[in-house]
């Protein structure tokens, strides 16, 4: 996963100093949100799978966070289309790698 941070500030107009708090509170949220889903997933829940994979992908998206936007707008088309399970927790698996490589980014900022 790439993050371009200098890219980010510049996008959002952002002090440097605000940056790694704004996402530190977002990590904690998308961590929280990855743990619904999977929840969601496994109890067969589509709606709230959609819902929560259309929050993530929008949080995302606000931070230039571009690979977890995309991963959960695939996780938010699957449930609204075939809904096959496996596909949906693959993808899960993917957003869980994703989280992981971000919070080492932001760990080094």
């Amino acid at each position: 996963m790439e993050l371009d941070k200098e890219k980010i500030l510049k996008e959002l107009g952002f002090e440097d100093s605000f940056i790694k708090e704004l996402f530190d509170l977002y990590l904690k949220d998308a961590a929280e949100t990855i743990g619904k889903l999977e929840a969601a997933i496994a109890a067969g829940d589509i709606e709230a799978v959609k819902s929560l994979g259309h929050s993530l992908k929008g949080s995302s998206g606000n931070l230039r966070i571009t690979e977890v936007q995309q991963k959960a707008l695939a996780v938010e088309m699957e449930a609204k289309g075939a809904k096959d399970s496996q596909v949906l927790l693959r993808l899960l698996g993917e957003l869980k790698f994703q989280q992981q490589e971000l919070e080492k980014i932001v760990a080094g900022w």
